[in-house]
């Protein structure tokens, strides 16, 4: 009787234990169907606060226009700003926004918005238009630091979120998944470890983060491919490991400064292509240093030719100081290269 009683005990205990156990798995069922109905939004809110929407002012005077010359007439010659958006993503407490090159390039004025509305001005910036990166520094701070995902962690087929500032409607967020990993673009920059994702990246979103879904960083929004301007599912990010690297080199050089050797020049039309000539050198510039004189024709820069001035100076002003470049000179019929010093202004 004493072992009939025992063994309905036990019975009872694994009946009593099954029923528990049903429960929890019901609970944790019922628990996992509201996360999933909320989607993704708790992950992606950890984020979004560090996602700034950038607005940039550039100058689109011709230099070249002869009229500039004139000090009676130049007067009369307007700056038109030409306004440009894009996306960039907060680094931390010290201010620093990293974002893409052509977002910011030749701005005149640089302001940033948070996903709140606050606005600041950009202090100063670096840009380093070889990778496409640019890093801004600015009065806001956040805390904690960025959430950062490593690319080992990047896999295709995940989920991928784009969040950024398209079309200037604000602050928006696209879902969509890693298309593929290794990717190049050589009409882009030298990197060839692109992200590739469907999800939409329109402009505006440049700059911008894209996140997986727990919440991390694993990119910086860079191109799209498309025939029409507009996201047609191939749109390809920035490792952001890679990013923060180059963008902490930025740093390290000299803030807003351009490259400068101290020549002028003008272009001049033939029949068959335009040359660029010397009409000036600064006394005691590198230029004037390095040999160059005025009357030269210049070929090449670093094996880059030029036909348009604005073109040439750019290139100058976006190299590093102390640099060498490699100047291809013609003078009398004769060729003849010139390595000069990059200086700075």
């Amino acid at each position: 009787m004493q072992i009939f009683n025992n063994h309905k005990e036990w019975i009872y205990s694994v009946i009593v234990g099954l029923v528990i156990a049903f429960a929890v798995i019901e609970l944790n069922l019922l628990t996992e169907s509201e996360d999933l109905s909320k989607g993704y939004s708790a992950s992606l809110d950890k984020v979004r606060p560090y996602v700034v929407s950038i607005y940039s002012k550039t100058s689109n005077t011709d230099s070249t226009n002869p009229l500039l010359d004139d000090p009676l007439l130049s007067k009369y010659i307007t700056n038109q700003q030409q306004t440009s958006l894009g996306s960039g993503i907060l680094l931390g407490q010290d201010g620093l926004v990293v974002t893409n090159a052509h977002v910011i390039d030749r701005a005149s004025s640089i302001v940033i918005q948070t996903h709140d509305g606050q606005q600041a001005p950009a202090i100063y910036y670096w840009v380093d238009s070889e990778s496409d990166i640019a890093l801004i520094k600015t009065a806001i701070d956040i805390t904690p630091t960025l959430p950062l995902s490593s690319m080992e962690d990047v896999k295709v087929g995940d989920f991928a979120f784009t969040i950024g500032n398209p079309f200037g409607v604000g602050q928006s967020v696209s879902m969509g998944i890693i298309s593929a990993t290794g990717r190049q673009r050589p009409n882009l920059t030298n990197l060839t470890d692109f992200i590739q994702t469907d999800a939409a990246i329109n402009p505006g979103n440049s700059g911008g983060a894209l996140v997986n879904s727990l919440g991390q960083v694993i990119g910086m929004n860079s191109a799209i491919l498309s025939s029409s301007g507009g996201t047609q599912g191939i749109g390809f990010a920035i490792p952001i490991q890679y990013v923060l690297a180059r963008s902490m080199l930025l740093k390290q050089q000299p803030f807003n400064v351009k490259g400068f050797i101290g020549i002028d020049v003008i272009e001049v039309n033939n029949e068959n292509n335009t040359e660029i000539h010397i009409i000036s050198i600064m006394p005691n510039s590198s230029a004037a240093i390095a040999g160059l004189k005025v009357n030269d024709q210049i070929i090449s820069i670093d094996g880059q030719t030029f036909d348009r001035r604005p073109d040439m100076i750019q290139y100058i002003q976006r190299q590093a100081a102390e640099t060498l470049v490699e100047f291809r000179i013609k003078r009398n019929a004769q060729v003849i290269s010139y390595p000069v010093v990059i200086q700075t202004k």
